[in-house]
């Protein structure tokens, strides 16, 4: 009994003593001091009351319990050779929690307080009934009556000067490992590499706007500045909803299927549970008892275009962890515009990425054609890939909404967009380090299923506009529209031409333009990573550079695109060399 109960816990023994909690009689033999114990500890007793323990009619074996929903029984009928009778503890089990417990769900409602209301308590019952049953995941901290906030704070320090100074020593260690390597023959490289155990050092230090942060508490806000406050609402337009132009009106079903719903709730792999710890093997369990009422939840989520504010909570580490249950209806809505987008004609046909029926490989199939044909007719080729900075996380909520619109998406849908994209918080988990939830100005959050088919349509922009009549002396053919290819939020631009200084102007041409248009619609294009190739089966040496916001960019040997080696004669030799050699690299270790 001097010991504090820090988990959950069932204790049973023989206490021998009474107390009239337990035993309708007169209170002896330390009762007082039991019952005081039970209660400062929080434990509920599990003995019916008034039951005999014993053949002398008392109750002096005792159940106690903090976990919800536990209850013990008196089997007299299970005989041992000792005097007391057999007490029988059944604990519960998540799926019965949540079955006993899911009329205490509040009633359907029709207005977005409601949904709100229910969609929150619904992740409660789930993720109650989980952290009263099984065991949330957490790191060895001391946990004592006395023990706080303060001490938890320190604790935390101690342990991260500790793993800085075993930094110290394996950076030591590493140092002289290379030093070594370096005085060796190149070929023990490659075996060293296979044969080194899993780094277990703390990860390096950070660097952003021109400082190292080292400690985890500056790693995590220099992550949250670079990660989620890359943009503010004065970069976001003010309204979305200003009038447009009438637009062709997307065909979208609104009404959702029972079975539909069912694959994308609990038909994914076991991803990792959010800050609820609720995974998805869990909704599996649970899924009988709770689909009707998350069937409605879904239906008046998609008719009322409500996203609701429990599921916006997210754990970045830094990808966004969200409630499995959120993914289920953002995978729903994720799917249906995913499909419509590409059936009716929404996004251009050579945009490709978290799209049905487009894969990478047949990507990399039509530039190879693009590139073999313009070689086979005598012509030369450049391509210039562009990268969008910050990708998900610089999507701003009022001008994707706007973008939508005048694309002639539903309204619903487009009001759901919005919805998902406010009022949504987030925080940094590090190692063992979290931080407290902060709201976000803007950005996608990288774990949804939502987020790639919408990012798609907010930059389904880049692969329509057209050219904007530029002239050069070097230009001597007829100018025509660029070709783009696109994969996620990498853009390659192609021009074809009789000469490379020709096909060079026209790309920074083509660069410019789309680096003007995406600074209008808060896009910004990082120059560090634009990079340009050369096509051509002509023997001189020619390689024009292009210019990116002032940064000359010369034209690679080679480039990786997509996973394949593009070879200026598109011969495809390095890429069968690199790959061949990766191949011959793991089957030798088999």
């Amino acid at each position: 009994m001097a010991r504090p109960i820090n988990n959950k816990a069932v204790i049973l023994g023989d206490f021998n003593a009474i107390h009239y909690s337990w035993q309708a009689a007169e209170t002896r033999d330390r009762g007082n001091d039991i019952a005081k114990w039970a209660e400062n500890e929080g434990l509920t007793l599990l003995n019916p009351l008034n039951e005999p323990t014993n053949p002398h009619s008392n109750t002096i074996d005792l159940a106690w319990s903090n976990i919800l929903g536990a209850s013990a029984t008196i089997e007299g009928h299970l005989a041992t050779s000792s005097d007391h009778y057999t007490i029988a503890v059944t604990l519960p089990r998540v799926v019965g929690m949540v079955r006993d417990n899911v009329w205490l769900l509040p009633d359907k409602g029709d207005i977005q307080e409601e949904l709100d209301t229910a969609a929150a308590a619904l992740q409660d019952l789930i993720s109650g009934a989980v952290n009263n049953v099984g065991r949330t995941p957490r790191k060895n901290l001391p946990h004592t009556k006395w023990w706080n906030k303060r001490c938890d704070k320190q604790y935390k320090l101690h342990r991260e000067l500790r793993r800085e100074q075993l930094l110290g020593f394996s950076k030591e260690v590493q140092l002289a490992q290379v030093a070594f390597r370096r005085e060796e023959p190149k070929d023990i490289w490659p075996i060293m590499r296979w044969t080194q155990p899993k780094n277990q050092a703390q990860a390096l230090p950070i660097e952003y706007e021109g400082k190292a942060h080292v400690s985890l508490l500056e790693k995590t806000e220099a992550l949250r500045s670079a990660i989620l406050d890359r943009f503010t609402a004065e970069d976001d337009i003010p309204d979305p909803w200003v009038p447009i132009d009438s637009a062709p009106i997307i065909k979208l079903p609104m009404e959702l299927i029972l079975e539909e719903m069912t694959w994308a709730v609990t038909s994914t792999g076991n991803t990792s549970p959010g800050s609820n710890n609720v995974t998805v093997n869990v909704l599996k369990a649970i899924w009988p008892y709770i689909k009707e009422y998350v069937l409605w939840l879904y239906q008046r989520c998609l008719a009322l275009g409500h996203h609701p504010l429990a599921f916006k909570l997210a754990e970045v580490q830094p990808i966004a962890l969200l409630s499995c249950l959120s993914k289920g209806l953002e995978r729903l809505i994720a799917k249906r515009m995913a499909y419509a987008a590409v059936n009716q004609g929404v996004l251009h046909p050579n945009q490709f990425g978290a799209l049905p029926k487009r894969l990478a490989t047949d990507l990399t199939a039509i530039l190879t054609h693009i590139i073999e044909d313009a070689l086979n007719r005598g012509l030369v080729v450049t391509a210039i890939t562009a990268n969008i900075k910050g990708a998900f996380n610089a999507t701003l909520q009022n001008r994707i909404a706007l973008a939508l619109r005048r694309q002639g998406w539903p309204e619903p849908i487009i009001r759901w967009t919005h919805s998902f994209m406010t009022d949504r918080l987030a925080r940094i988990r590090l190692q063992d380090f979290t931080t407290d939830y902060r709201p976000l100005n803007c950005g996608l959050p990288q774990g949804s299923p939502a987020s790639p088919i919408l990012y798609m349509l907010y930059i389904a922009w880049i692969y329509s506009i057209g050219n904007t009549g530029f002239t050069h002396p070097a230009v001597k053919t007829k100018i025509a529209p660029a070709t783009r290819l696109g994969y996620a939020d990498n853009t390659t631009m192609i021009r074809i031409g009789k000469t490379l200084t020709e096909t060079a102007q026209l790309a920074t041409n083509d660069l410019a333009e789309i680096i003007q248009e995406g600074k209008k619609r808060g896009i910004l294009f990082g120059p560090e990573k634009t990079e340009v190739m050369h096509f051509t089966r002509k023997h001189h040496k020619e390689s024009p550079t292009i210019t990116h916001k002032g940064r000359v960019v010369k034209a690679e040997g080679e480039i990786r695109w997509l996973g394949v080696w593009f070879d200026r004669k598109l011969t495809f030799r390095n890429h069968v060399m690199k790959w061949s050699a990766k191949a011959r690299t793991v089957s030798s270790l088999l």
